[in-house]
């Protein structure tokens, strides 16, 4: 299997860059089955930007701010 192929099918990820707190997306609990993975990353930020997202960061002080600072990989 290429790289490429092992990197499209890895799960896409949320991840606190202060504390290190990070999670697993589940597709479909969040109705992204079918997407490409960049297009789920594009879809999930979009989600944790807005003002109820996926994830929030329960190790941060504020985990509503902090949620619209996690990165999505």
């Amino acid at each position: 299997m290429s790289d490429v192929k092992k990197r499209d099918d890895a799960p896409v990820e949320i991840y606190c860059p202060i504390c290190g707190y990070a999670t697993a997306v589940k597709e479909t609990d969040h109705h992204l089955e079918g997407l490409s993975r960049q297009e789920k990353i594009e879809a999930i930020k979009a989600l944790q930007e807005s003002d109820q997202p996926i994830v929030v960061c329960k190790g941060c002080d504020d985990p509503k701010q902090t949620a619209r600072i996690m990165e999505v990989r």
